[in-house]
C-alpha cells in the first residue's frame, strides 16, 4: 500500500496546526466568535481525518479539544482565558510530537502516555 495518502494526511494536519497557532494568536489580541469557530472546526477535522486513519491517539486528543471549545461556542459571552488559549498551544505541541511519529513509524499506537497529561490539564481547565 502506498504511503501518499498518509502522507497527504501529516501535511494537511500540519497545515491545521500552523492556522490554529493563528486563530489562537487572534484569540489572544481579541476574543471573538470567528475564531472559537475555526479553532473548532479545525480540530473537529483533525479529529475526523486521524479517525480515519485509525490515527487513535491523535483522534482522542482532537476530541478533547473539540470538546473544550463547544462551550464557548453556545455561549458568546464566554472569554477563552490565557489558561485556556496556553493549554490548547500545550496540546499543540503534543499533536505536533504525535505527527513526528505518525511521519516516521506510520502509526500513533503505543502513543497514549503522550496525551494523558495533556488531556488532564484539558479536562481541568475547560470543565464546567
Amino acid at each position: 500500500m502506498s504511503d501518499l495518502p498518509i502522507n497527504d494526511f501529516i501535511l494537511e494536519a500540519y497545515e491545521i496546526l500552523e492556522r490554529t497557532e493563528v486563530h489562537l494568536i487572534e484569540l489572544e489580541k481579541k476574543a471573538n466568535r470567528d475564531s472559537i469557530d475555526l479553532l473548532f472546526r479545525d480540530f473537529h477535522n483533525l479529529k475526523g481525518s486521524s479517525a480515519l486513519f485509525n490515527f487513535n491517539v491523535m483522534s482522542e486528543l482532537g476530541h478533547h479539544l473539540e470538546n473544550a471549545l463547544e462551550t464557548y461556542r453556545d455561549d458568546d459571552q464566554l472569554i477563552l482565558s490565557s489558561d485556556g488559549i496556553d493549554i490548547i498551544l500545550e496540546s499543540l505541541d503534543v499533536m505536533k510530537k504525535l505527527l513526528s511519529h505518525i511521519e516516521k513509524e506510520k502509526t500513533d499506537l503505543n502513543m497514549e502516555s503522550e496525551i494523558q497529561p495533556i488531556i488532564a490539564k484539558i479536562n481541568k481547565t475547560f470543565s464546567t
